[in-house]
């Protein structure tokens, strides 16, 4: 995803789209961060289903540093989809008039949701390699 954010800083993209464009990006954002959403809640279900038993073995003291990053992804994803919700509304507002909205504030906020955005799925993905550490971790422990 760093890779994405310098590809797009480069390209200039932001200054050279249209705002239908920019509509179809966040549209993309949007249906992304409820996969996520969907992703966060179906690892959440997994371990709170199928970690409790594991407890009971040495390798495993306690859920809660899960439990808190899945809430704060959670609350994160949540605040980036309200994010999005407001920045359709500001494009649809600037397609039906142009003067409706300062267009360098407009620019400004999409710049700043596309790297809050990026940084979600930086998260994520760091948080989803956790998970799967611990998972094989715990699972070579009962082997063993």
């Amino acid at each position: 995803m760093k890779t994405f954010k310098i590809i797009t800083e480069k390209s200039n993209y932001l200054h050279k789209s249209s705002w239908e464009e920019l509509f179809v990006i966040t549209e993309y954002w949007q249906s992304d961060i409820l996969y996520f959403k969907n992703e966060i809640r179906f690892l959440q279900g997994i371990i709170n289903k199928y970690f409790p038993q594991l407890l009971k073995h040495k390798s495993i003291i306690s859920l809660n540093p899960l439990d808190e990053h899945f809430i704060h992804m959670l609350k994160t994803a949540e605040e980036l989809t309200q994010g999005f919700k407001k920045h359709r509304k500001h494009i649809e507002e600037l397609i039906d008039n142009p003067f409706a909205y300062d267009e360098d504030k407009f620019r400004k906020e999409h710049e700043i949701l596309e790297h809050k955005f990026a940084a979600f799925v930086l998260e994520f993905q760091e948080e989803k390699e956790q998970i799967y550490r611990v998972i094989k971790k715990t699972s070579d422990s009962i082997n063993d």
